[in-house]
């Protein structure tokens, strides 16, 4: 992921560095993520776009809706969904933000396959670490 959406790998790496010590900050981050994929896929696709809509208007747009499956959109909308309850206040939970960070795992692999035609099986499985005393 690193070498083709470096910032989506950035923005992974420290929402999984962080899950333990501030699960909300990690789903707000992962959020993030979310909308970078989203603007990312508006870019490779050469899809028009207001540059000033809000996410969920560029994520819920037809011609977006239009190009991308069902379950990414379902991912990216969970990442949307939870992120925005921690940006306006809501601590998260551990539980959540794994959810959260492997759902964003999930679109990763989904980017480079689908457009940089990377076999699957040169990505790793996801494996959530259980050491909960970091």
């Amino acid at each position: 992921m690193e070498k083709y959406f470096p910032s989506l790998a950035e923005l992974g790496a420290i929402s999984e560095a962080i899950i333990y010590t501030d699960a909300g900050s990690s789903i707000t981050r992962l959020r993030a993520f979310a909308e970078e994929v989203t603007r990312s896929i508006y870019s490779l696709e050469k899809l028009s776009r207001d540059p000033k809509a809000a996410f969920s208007e560029i994520l819920f747009a037809s011609n977006f809706q239009s190009i991308i499956t069902r379950s990414l959109f379902l991912k990216i909308d969970y990442l949307r969904r939870q992120g925005n309850l921690t940006a306006h206040g809501s601590l998260g939970e551990i539980e959540t933000a794994f959810k959260c960070l492997e759902a964003a795992y999930d679109i990763g692999k989904y980017l480079v396959v689908h457009y940089y035609q990377v076999d699957t099986v040169a990505i790793p499985n996801f494996t959530e670490f259980k050491n909960r005393s970091l």
